[in-house]
């Protein structure tokens, strides 16, 4: 059984002064969140340069990781002004973070296959949130995500581009993160459930 989303917990919310509050969010800056695992396998260094390229370009980003992992204290060390850190505490918090973020990265090694044809489970708490998905890899997921205009694959020559894009055209932002909800839907645990029921009774 994959991974699939809940959106009875993970769901778009307001990203009220409250919730910028609790994230250490600047006012008038957008969002990108991390969050779960950072480890070897996530690409920290790809992570770290992300946050790099969006503070030289002086972009009102401000990004949020919410985790834990063996790089996890190395990247907070190195890591630029526009972020906070916290740690993981619980699945409601990551809700919470999700649900008022702009944007979701979803960081892996682009040298190790099996990493292509994972699924994820914070791609899939992202979509339900409403998330635009920002990924640095091929793989099943980014073709999906670029399929249901939910999201960008992006390197270091592009995402600056593709976030400027984004902070200039509201109206794209919106609609993109209706994109990701929808498709968060189609990979919804109460979809599936009925259909493994079915399958497993036959």
């Amino acid at each position: 059984i994959p991974n699939m989303a809940d959106p009875e917990l993970f769901h778009p919310r307001v990203a009220d002064a409250a919730w910028r509050k609790r994230w250490g969010i600047p006012v008038g800056h957008r969002v990108i969140a991390y969050t779960g695992s950072l480890g070897q396998a996530n690409a920290p260094t790809t992570v770290l340069n992300f946050m790099e390229l969006t503070h030289k370009a002086k972009l009102p980003i401000h990004w949020v990781l919410l985790g834990e992992g063996s790089y996890w204290e190395e990247v907070q060390e190195k890591a630029p002004e526009n972020t906070s850190f916290f740690s993981l505490s619980s699945k409601a918090d990551v809700a919470f973070l999700l649900g008022g973020a702009d944007f979701a990265l979803i960081s892996f090694l682009e040298n190790i296959p099996v990493l292509g044809s994972n699924s994820p489970n914070k791609l899939f708490d992202a979509l339900a949130s409403g998330c635009v998905i920002l990924t640095n890899r091929e793989g099943w997921y980014s073709q999906e995500v670029e399929r249901a205009q939910a999201g960008k694959m992006v390197n270091k020559s592009t995402l600056i581009l593709l976030l400027t894009e984004y902070l200039k055209n509201y109206q794209l932002l919106e609609s993109t993160q209706e994109k990701s909800v929808e498709m968060g839907a189609r990979f919804a645990l109460q979809e599936w459930i009925p259909r493994w029921k079915k399958f497993i009774n036959a």
